[in-house]
């Protein structure tokens, strides 16, 4: 499923696995992490929620966009939640 939330750590390799072609000539995988600081504020750790039954909705409708606007482009949206050191 391209669109969807887990619990821990992403995994990239699976990502790119879904959307990978062998006509493409580049895959992008952007992945966020925690900053080790916010406003001056040391950060140690950041709690990661997500609402599935809104979020999902929410990245299906991202995709479809890409779709639009790209057509042929793979897209796979993934959420994690759980502490992020």
């Amino acid at each position: 499923m391209p669109y969807r939330i887990v619990a821990g750590p992403i995994d990239t390799a699976a990502v790119r696995r879904e959307v990978e072609d062998p006509g493409f000539g580049a895959i992008l995988v952007f992945e966020g992490v925690a900053r080790n600081e916010f406003e001056g504020r040391p950060v140690e750790a950041l709690e990661y929620e997500a609402y599935p039954e809104m979020a999902i909705p929410v990245l299906e409708a991202i995709g479809a966009e890409v779709a639009d606007r790209w057509p042929g482009a793979r897209v796979s949206i993934v959420h994690r939640t759980g502490r992020l050191a």
